[in-house]
Order: structure tokens, then C-alpha cells, then sequence
């Protein structure tokens, strides 16, 4: 309780009290209570320097009682050139390089305050990440386990465990990645980020890379680490998080404004546009933002519109659906279904809510059946297919069968993640998928949100090589936020199947 209250008021102890103190812990160890550990892990997510308090606790093997696995690290040697500290001084010094980003005004200190509640699983992670070493076997594999075993001791729930021990396990795979890879390769970032799963996920296991390596020693951590660090976390952003990257969004604000003319503010149009999401501006260009939110704004209430055209530059047909004030429920998986039955590849998706009135979804296909430009008689197809699916029951989706194209792939050689965020949005749940790419899985991943009484607010979805990743941005029926645990480790569980199987199971049935 000392220490605690040291800490909370950030005032020394006086050192006659604390030599007491250590001679009559040192006569008579006090038994660890439940309550003793809530306590310390408390002490995890106050907003105050925690290095002094462990070092304390340290100082009078109370750290290691209330942390067992911290014993074997005491004073434990590391037979290499690279770190200048014995294991659990370095660990206690990660903790405190974490700790000082609550002053810094760079990139990382941002980072860091993003990071709010899973603060505390941050330093716990930083303070038991190396303690595998001086055992057999992998010391980052061995960590694992140790996370395993202290989750429960302060009362992890399974999601918070899960994080843990990711972040102990892969506590390497960072540096690995930003200082002996080339990140220009797409393919090796895409992979990095399939395997950690969310922007939260980033954050945390990037702020406990800089802090493993300034811990190191002295001068380890530098400018130049810092800025590569910086390139891979922005480059990893962009495929968890497309809208994350804000430059160049400002100046096309302005050039739609000047397209508007003499618009009235109070007009609907005005309105959309002051309130357009970046990922929307970032995406389009002005004159075509105008143009799709003046033939939106002109619709009726329960109106509709559907543009399919074929863009020249990318082989590709591109699908806008606009929709005003629309009583269809499941839009976003009725859409999906209409293009999965003209065997249509999807690409990429977005779907935005305008001014909770307006709806306008943008889809890039690939058409299997066809090589080179689409015939009109094809684009209208396709427009009616995604029509139907918007005004009646969603249709069981049957191949279309053409002898000329090409096979699809067999889906799933790695195993889908599926991550779950409610800390990045105030207003929505994201969950994000990363899954090997097969026929219908969007729609059977759309279609099992539906389902489990999630409507799909915004989405962004994206095909790199042969793998997908999806973000849904989330809410219930009644447009609130999910917040129940059980209900997303339901609709997790469900994703994880469904994308697993390939969405075989959902799309053909």
C-alpha cells in the first residue's frame, strides 16, 4: 500500500520508512491475497510513472510473490552483445521507456495515447516479455506460456489473455520485420498484417517494440530505427485501417466545395459534403464525388440508383448503388449476393452512411466471362442482377457456367483470423477478417453479420494477391454500438467458420 500510494501521488518514500520497511519484510514475507494482486495490476493503468513502483516491489521481492515467474529472470545474465542488462532489469527498463511516451509529442507518443485501455496489458506484456529466457527451447515460445499462466492470476478475461500472449509470443516480429525486411514488398506487410489483426492489435505491439529496443542499452534506440519503425506501422495502417492516412483529403474538401458554387449551406447537398467521410474523399475524385452525391441527393425517399461501368484503366467494372432513406434491410449482403450470381470477382467495397438518411456502396469487379471491355448488354445484366437482389428475397447463388473461364482457386491455406475492435470507434464495433480469397465469401460473410443482427455501417474490403481483408464497421439493429462480450465472441466464432469453409457453406446454399 506504500508503494501504491507513492505512485498515485508521485511523492518518495521517506527512507527511514522504507529501511523499516525492508527489514521487517525481510524478518516476515506477507502472504500474496487476491486483493494484493488487484491491487498491482491496478497500478498498470494509472496514469503515473510505474517504473519507481516496481522497483520497489522488486527491491523487496515483493514483485516476484505477486509475479512468480519473475524469479528465475533476477539477476539473470544475457550472454550476448546486443543487451546490456540483466533480464529483469531490462524488463522493468521496458516498462519505464513506455511509460516517458506520456511527454513525447512525436508519431510514437500519439500512438501511445491511443492506446487507452489496453494500457495495462501494454506494461504487463512489456514486463513479462522476456522472462522465457534462461529456459530450454524458443525464449519467446516459453514467454508464451508464462503469459498463459499469469492471465489468469489477475483476472485476464479470454480476450485480454489472447493479446497477452499474442504480445509476448510475436514481441520480435516487428523489429524482424522493419529493420532486416524490405517493406516495399506489399506481400510481406500484407502478411504482417493478416497476423495481427487490428490497428489496436498495431499500436500495442508497436509501442512495445520501440520500448524492447530502447531498453536494450543505452543509444540503442535512434532516429533511424524510429523512422523505419514509423514506415512499417503507417504501411501495416493501410491495410487495417484504409481511412488511418489523412493528407491531400483536406485540399479535395476545398476543390469539391468550389465545384458546389453558390449551393446553399442549408441545402442536402452542402450537408453530405461538409460531412463526408475521409475515406470517401480519399477514394474518388471531386468532380465524381459531385456528381454521385447531386444524382443521391435528387432521389426520392425510398429511392434508388444503380451505376455499373466499365473502367478502361483497370480492366475492371466498377458498381455504385446509391440509396435514400431505403426501408431494405441487409443492403450491403443483398448487393454482395446480386454480384455473386453473375460470378463476378470482387475486389474491392466501401460503404458509406450519409447524414443517416443516405446510403452509397462502390464495388470493383472483375468479370470472369468476359476478356477485355464488358458489352453494354453485360453492364445491364449485372444492374438488374444487383436490382433484384435489392427488391425481392435474396436467391439461392448458383455458378454461372462458362466453358471458357477460368476455375476459381481452392480457398484456405492459412487459417482465417478474425479480430474484433470496440476501442478504435466511439460509435461502432469494427471487426476486421483476413482469409484466403474464394468464391462468395464476401456474401457469406456479409450474410452472417446480417444474420447474427448486425447491420454493416461502413465497410472496406480489399483483395491483395489471393487474400482478402475485410473491415466492417458495425452497429446493431438499432444503431447502437455492440458491447456485448458474449454476443461478439458469438459472431467471431461465426466469421472464423464461415471463412474457414471458403463460404461454401453460406453462398451456395
Amino acid at each position: 500500500r506504500l508503494v501504491e500510494l507513492s505512485m498515485l501521488y508521485e511523492v518518495p518514500i521517506e527512507p527511514t520508512n522504507w529501511t523499516s520497511l525492508r527489514q521487517e519484510v525481510a524478518k516476515f514475507s506477507p502472504p500474496v491475497t487476491e486483493e494484493a494482486r488487484q491491487r498491482f495490476i491496478s497500478l498498470f493503468s494509472v496514469v503515473s510513472p510505474l517504473g519507481p513502483a516496481l522497483r520497489r516491489l522488486h527491491e523487496l521481492r515483493l514483485l516476484e510473490q505477486l509475479l512468480p515467474a519473475f524469479v528465475h529472470a533476477r539477476g539473470l545474465l544475457q550472454f550476448n552483445n546486443f543487451h546490456k542488462y540483466t533480464v529483469d532489469e531490462h524488463c522493468l527498463h521496458a516498462v519505464e521507456k513506455a511509460s516517458e511516451l506520456d511527454a513525447d509529442t512525436g508519431w510514437l507518443g500519439d500512438v501511445w495515447r491511443q492506446v487507452r485501455r489496453r494500457r495495462r496489458l501494454l506494461l504487463l506484456a512489456l514486463l513479462i516479455h522476456d522472462l522465457g529466457k534462461g529456459y530450454e527451447g524458443d525464449h519467446s515460445e516459453v514467454g508464451a506460456q508464462i503469459a498463459r499462466d499469469v492471465a489468469p492470476l489477475f483476472g485476464l478475461d479470454d480476450d485480454e489473455s489472447e493479446v497477452l500472449e499474442f504480445l509476448v509470443l510475436r514481441h520480435l516480429l516487428m523489429a524482424e520485420l522493419a529493420f532486416r525486411r524490405n517493406v516495399d514488398d506489399d506481400s510481406l506487410v500484407l502478411a504482417f498484417a493478416r497476423e495481427v489483426g487490428s490497428p489496436e492489435i498495431l499500436r500495442l505491439l508497436t509501442v512495445l517494440t520501440m520500448a524492447d529496443i530502447a531498453a536494450v542499452g543505452p543509444g540503442v534506440w535512434n532516429q533511424w530505427k524510429a523512422e523505419l519503425l514509423s514506415d512499417l506501422y503507417n504501411r501495416t495502417l493501410q491495410f487495417l485501417d484504409p481511412d488511418a492516412n489523412d493528407r491531400g483529403v483536406d485540399l479535395k474538401r476545398v476543390e469539391i466545395s468550389s465545384l458546389l458554387g453558390d449551393v446553399d449551406a442549408s441545402e442536402p447537398l452542402a450537408r453530405l459534403v461538409a460531412g463526408l467521410p475521409r475515406g470517401y474523399l480519399r477514394s474518388y475524385e471531386p468532380k465524381r464525388v459531385v456528381e454521385e452525391l447531386t444524382k443521391l441527393t435528387n432521389l426520392p425517399r425510398g429511392g434508388q440508383f444503380i451505376a455499373v461501368q466499365w473502367q478502361p484503366d483497370t480492366s475492371t467494372i466498377s458498381i455504385t448503388v446509391g440509396l435514400r432513406a431505403s426501408p431494405i434491410s441487409g443492403v450491403f449482403h443483398r448487393i454482395a449476393a446480386g454480384l455473386a450470381s453473375q460470378r463476378l470477382e470482387i475486389l474491392s467495397a466501401d460503404i458509406h452512411t450519409l447524414d443517416d438518411e443516405y446510403l452509397i456502396d462502390h464495388f470493383r469487379v472483375v468479370d470472369r466471362d468476359f476478356v477485355g471491355p464488358a458489352p453494354k448488354g453485360r453492364l445491364s445484366e449485372i444492374s438488374k442482377a444487383v436490382e433484384s437482389c435489392l427488391e425481392n428475397e435474396v436467391p439461392s447463388i448458383r455458378r454461372r457456367w462458362n466453358p471458357f473461364a477460368t476455375e476459381m482457386q481452392a480457398a484456405v491455406v492459412l487459417p482465417p483470423r478474425v479480430q474484433v475492435d470496440n476501442d478504435s470507434s466511439v460509435d461502432a464495433t469494427i471487426i476486421e477478417v483476413f482469409a484466403e480469397d474464394s468464391d462468395g465469401l464476401l456474401l457469406a460473410l456479409s450474410r452472417t453479420l446480417y444474420e447474427h443482427q448486425f447491420s454493416v455501417r461502413s465497410a472496406k474490403i480489399s483483395t491483395y494477391l489471393d487474400q482478402i481483408v475485410d473491415a466492417f464497421h458495425v452497429v446493431d439493429f438499432d444503431g447502437a454500438k455492440v458491447e456485448d462480450s458474449v454476443r461478439l465472441a458469438t459472431i467471431r466464432r461465426a466469421l472464423k467458420e464461415v471463412a474457414g469453409s471458403g463460404g461454401n457453406s453460406k453462398a451456395s446454399s
